[in-house]
């Protein structure tokens, strides 16, 4: 991978657009481009050039301009990006486009014409079969919106936006394929160890163009993706704005793929190898479209039988996004003797296809585990790891870690026996909860971490806290086992000052012991 991270024998290269914005000739251009450091692919280069006023939201009726003749149509400006009326794009710009607005969602066939790809092997495949993709719609007001930019490459056209009058003017483009250029060198394997967090998305992706570049922090993986039915169709949440923003603060871009842990889902897709290829194409697309650097592959709770189909599926698809130019990564749990959740993963296989295997060595205690108990204990953790490097080699492992944490209620019933259940929270979330009961906390040396406990209505509640300090003391597993780094659940769980920890352990290679708590 480029500047800081890891990548074996993949080939840099550019996919840029023969589609040329004209030259605003009123207001100041705003090319939306992004130069990340840590950039792999480009594909689809922007054909809008905008011109902004201010970085304002509104709504309004614009007049629009299309091969000379003019409109009126709704549109939505949110910062840097244009939404158009879907209604509009419907009746003006591509009537093939079906749209369905109880679920937000707008699909429709990708044009051969628009995209090409340097590899013969990869463009012969990916021309094989029609491709159809569908986005997310945007409702404001009782209006339907698809951002432009998204659209524009894709259907042929591009677009110029002046903000002072809210003019839109659309110019058809010739249908000539993308071009695709070899790179121009290979860059050296860099040494450095990944910081990696999951972006949780349910449908909308939260901006963080306001937020600060984290030091310890290389990869954004946002939850984008999910196999969605078993002919291979993938929803996608995916934002282009998120992308640019990521690369501008030089991080990198993994979208996570899911089978929404659904086994029968699972199984009927991976018995059926168009179905196969159908998923394929369309993360091959939606990488270029997007922008994405990597694509990180989440199915759980696969049928044990299906575990050949399972890995070959993954080597097929990890192979096209390699001649994409794409790292691939995967999730897998801890070794045990779960069928569907553990012994399903082929790792030794599975650690020889893909770049990087991301080990969920986390919920010890699950949510409805009988004995309370902790999410990540120390002990837990490093047997965990221990267990995966029998099949797998450190330098492919990321170890995962838990920005969250499990209160636990324990009643005691009328026969005596002890009731328990959980709920998961955030490291604030749960710090508030304590401070409101009062509850002291105390280091538990076994746990590696803080734990507490305290009484209410007769109920007995504990907690084994994840921070700051329990944080740095399970990445300090990744010195001493010489893993590729960390992956943690989820952004936005954390306190802010596990980012310094993290960064003074895994990136500064600081010795735990010498740390301040």
């Amino acid at each position: 991978m480029r500047t800081a991270i890891k990548k074996q024998k993949r080939k840099k290269m550019k996919i840029v657009s023969l589609l040329l914005c004209l030259s605003i000739a009123l207001g100041s251009i705003f090319y939306l481009y992004h130069s990340g450091i840590f950039r792999q692919i480009t594909a689809f280069a922007n054909s809008i050039n905008f011109s902004f006023a201010d970085n304002t939201r509104h709504q309004n009726v614009s007049n629009i301009i299309i091969a000379d003749k003019e409109f009126e149509g709704n549109i939505f400006v949110d910062k840097d990006v244009l939404y158009l009326d879907i209604d509009f794009i419907k009746s003006h710009i591509a009537s093939s486009i079906l749209v369905d607005k109880e679920n937000s969602r707008a699909y429709f066939e990708i044009p051969q014409s628009r995209y090409s790809y340097e590899k013969p092997i990869l463009d012969e495949f990916m021309k094989d079969k029609p491709i159809f993709l569908n986005f997310l719609l945007k409702k404001v007001e009782n209006i339907y919106y698809l951002p432009i930019e998204t659209m524009a490459p894709l259907m042929g056209f591009e677009v110029q936006y002046f903000s002072d009058n809210h003019r839109i003017v659309i110019h058809p483009t010739e249908p000539d394929d993308f071009i695709v250029y070899p790179p121009v060198e290979t860059k050296s394997h860099p040494t450095a160890k990944i910081g990696l967090v999951w972006d949780y998305v349910y449908q909308i992706t939260r901006d963080r163009r306001e937020e600060e570049k984290i030091p310890a922090l290389d990869i954004v993986s946002p939850t984008w993706f999910k196999l969605s039915k078993n002919d291979g169709t993938v929803e996608s949440n995916s934002v282009l704005s998120y992308v640019k923003d990521a690369h501008n603060k030089g991080y990198q871009v993994w979208g996570l793929v899911t089978n929404d842990f659904d086994p029968n889902l699972t199984s009927e897709f991976l018995s059926d190898i168009n179905a196969q290829d159908n998923f394929i194409r369309q993360m091959v697309l939606y990488s270029s479209l997007y922008h994405l650097d990597g694509i990180n592959i989440d199915f759980e709770n696969i049928h044990y039988e299906d575990q050949d189909a399972f890995t070959e599926f993954v080597r097929k698809l990890t192979e096209k996004l390699h001649q994409s130019n794409l790292t691939v990564s995967i999730d897998v749990t801890i070794p045990s003797t779960s069928l569907n959740w553990s012994k399903v993963y082929d790792r030794e296989k599975l650690g020889g296809i893909v770049d990087y295997v991301a080990v969920m060595t986390y919920d010890e205690h699950w949510g409805s585990s009988p004995k309370s108990g902790s999410v990540a204990s120390i002990g837990w953790v490093e047997k965990g790891v221990q267990a995966t490097l029998e099949s797998i080699p450190p330098e492919k492992i990321l170890l995962g870690l838990p920005f969250y944490t499990r209160l636990w209620e324990e009643e005691k019933q009328p026969d005596g026996s002890i009731k328990v259940s959980s709920r998961a929270f955030g490291m604030d979330a749960i710090t508030s909860i304590l401070e409101e009961n009062n509850a002291a906390i105390q280091w538990d040396a076994a746990a590696g971490q803080y734990y507490s406990q305290y009484e209410k209505e007769d109920k007995t509640y504990k907690v084994w806290l994840e921070d700051q300090r329990s944080l740095a003391l399970k990445a300090s597993l990744i010195e001493k086992y010489q893993l590729a780094g960390f992956a943690a659940w989820r952004k936005d769980f954390e306190k802010e000052d596990v980012w310094p920890a993290l960064e003074e352990v895994v990136k500064k290679n600081k010795n735990y012991d010498d740390l301040k708590f």
